[in-house]
């Protein structure tokens, strides 16, 4: 099967200074919550966790980007890891302390640690400068894929016999 991608702009990181000025709850957020149902079943919502992780001490703008993204994907547990638990996170975001991390330590909590915090079958990745913006593109259908993301071919290694 061809597999679906999802694309990131280049402009997120900007985002990263915008989400800092917003405070859990805050009213004036409160309209970038789509009040739109979303597309996602009930019983896919319980097969996904939404997680961010995080190595900095100030992972707010993480918990902001989990919280928008649990508006959209209604149903989907959501977690944080990071060093410490942002005062204002909400209640429906469960936090998971670990240590600091660099980017080195970044992947490898990715790669060989997440599985110990995501307790579902599907795990979907957010950011602070990446998140779930509209729940209503969302389909189902994606389940049966592995992986959906950015194209892995950078990251291809060759087997031996040449695939």
């Amino acid at each position: 099967k061809k597999r679906p991608w999802c694309w990131q702009p280049a402009w997120a990181g900007s985002c990263r200074r915008w989400l800092k000025a917003i405070e859990f709850g805050a009213k004036s957020a409160q309209c970038l919550l789509m009040s739109e149902r979303s597309y996602i079943s009930a019983a896919s919502a319980r097969r996904i966790t939404l997680v961010s992780v995080s190595g900095l001490s100030d992972a707010q703008a993480a918990g902001w980007a989990l919280v928008l993204s649990q508006s959209q994907m209604p149903g989907c547990k959501a977690v944080l890891c990071s060093p410490v638990r942002p005062a204002d996170l909400p209640d429906s975001v469960e936090h998971v302390a670990i240590g600091p991390l660099d980017y080195q330590g970044y992947s490898w909590f990715m790669l060989f640690m997440l599985w110990r915090v995501v307790h579902t079958e599907f795990a979907l990745v957010v950011q602070d400068d990446g998140w779930v913006l509209d729940g209503r593109l969302w389909r189902d259908e994606w389940l049966q894929y592995d992986y959906l993301g950015a194209p892995d071919n950078i990251a291809h290694v060759s087997a031996p016999d040449g695939d």
